[in-house]
């Protein structure tokens, strides 16, 4: 939740073209306890909210019916990335908040073999660009551009990239928390 707000209000800090440091005289609070709340490091109080919303000329009403519409639409640019390793693989997140469904996008920019350990939930997952080779359980399934995936909880599987272009896929599953995720090995191939 720290997240949400500290982004939320720091794009309305800067849709008003103020500072950190107005923002801060404007409330007798540090910038660098300003920068840390805006990026989800450290909780606001109440009190601290109430001079954040004055100074941004808000309610704490008009704060938190905000929140709840910025987590129904997340921009590209303002995805929360979950796991990156330039040049081979990266995890962004395309839900937010408290949700029954959750999202991802995964890239993958290398050629190497990725073993995701089994997640607790299940997953569908849909190539968007490029393809890959993903083994489920030991099968081989060559997944091209809107090829779509079921994946059962618990279960061991391995993908590549075999596309000259990096492979974009989009992966939703029941429940599971970004937390849960861990990044995959990397096998050598």
């Amino acid at each position: 939740m720290d997240q949400f707000v500290g982004g939320l209000i720091k794009r309305l800090r800067k849709k008003r073209k103020m500072t950190l440091q107005l923002l801060g005289e404007s409330t007798n609070l540090s910038v660098s306890y300003l920068s840390l709340m805006e990026r989800g490091h450290t909780s606001p109080t109440v009190e601290n909210l109430h001079k954040i919303c004055r100074a941004l000329d808000i309610t704490m009403v008009d704060l938190f019916e905000r929140l709840e519409d910025n987590q129904n639409c997340i921009k590209k640019e303002n995805r929360r990335i979950i796991f990156d390793e330039p040049g081979s693989l990266r995890y962004e997140a395309i839900s937010e908040g408290v949700r029954q469904i959750t999202g991802m996008c995964m890239y993958v920019y290398d050629n190497l073999a990725h073993e995701s350990s089994p997640h607790v939930a299940d997953e569908l997952g849909v190539v968007l660009q490029g393809s890959m080779v993903f083994t489920l359980n030991g099968i081989d399934y060559t997944l091209k551009e809107d090829d779509s995936i079921y994946v059962p909880a618990g279960s061991l599987h391995i993908f590549q990239k075999n596309s000259e272009c990096p492979c974009v896929s989009f992966w939703a599953s029941l429940s599971v928390t970004y937390s849960s995720l861990r990044a995959p090995n990397t096998l050598r191939s």
